[in-house]
């Protein structure tokens, strides 16, 4: 393997959605870099068997459902157990969530979104902080999306989330930096995963 492919080289790094779409897309490349990643997701067939392609000293698999305080800290937890440390938290675990027109909007769908979108990030930040503070050292980074920057780009519920998690990004990246702490966000454009093909298929639908 080449210095180039190497870069990531003993890192250990959590990756919230991992088992599919852009969160399997990283994890991968992650791994073809050197780093060991812990897939985590809900999906635990398709994370388990991801981790199983990939080998057991590249990755592994832990269940989790970012919307739960209890299972963050114990993925966060469970990783520094294993591995000692943890080099990068990438909280990537989100879906689109609540649809239709603003005058249609069930709150309920609307609370589920922001428990996985936002709360499941602040949680992400909350618990990789806790651990790499100590350490003096850091990264977090979690998926935004251009709907944060452009109206129309996604549905209503979704724009706020993302558009939320720039203030988070902002203000944990002011406080983390005197830890030695990066924070910071990757805003895609509609990424062809299968979790899109579905929203738009539902889109498709009700035109």
């Amino acid at each position: 393997m080449s210095i180039l492919m190497c870069r990531f080289a003993g890192k250990v790094v959590v990756i919230t959605g991992g088992a599919s779409g852009i969160g399997e897309a990283t994890t991968r490349l992650f791994v073809s870099h050197g780093a060991h990643v812990v897939i985590a997701d809900i999906d635990q067939d398709r994370g388990q068997k991801l981790s199983d392609e990939l080998g057991t000293s590249n990755s592994c698999f832990l269940k989790c459902d970012v919307t739960k305080e209890k299972d963050v800290a114990a993925l966060v937890d469970q990783t520094m157990l294993d591995k000692g440390k943890l080099d990068i938290y990438f909280s990537n675990a989100g879906f689109v969530g609540a649809l239709g027109a603003i005058d249609k909007l069930q709150m309920e769908d609307f609370d589920a979104t922001l428990a996985v979108n936002l709360r499941g990030t602040v949680l992400g930040f909350k618990h990789a902080a806790r651990v790499m503070k100590p350490m003096r050292r850091g990264v977090i980074v979690c998926t935004g999306s251009s709907a944060s920057k452009l109206a129309g780009f996604g549905p209503h519920t979704y724009c706020i989330s993302k558009t939320a998690l720039e203030g988070l990004v902002k203000s944990t990246a002011l406080e983390l930096r005197d830890f030695g702490i990066r924070v910071n966000m990757v805003s895609p454009d509609a990424t062809a995963t299968p979790l899109f093909s579905r929203v738009l298929e539902v889109l498709i639908h009700h035109c």
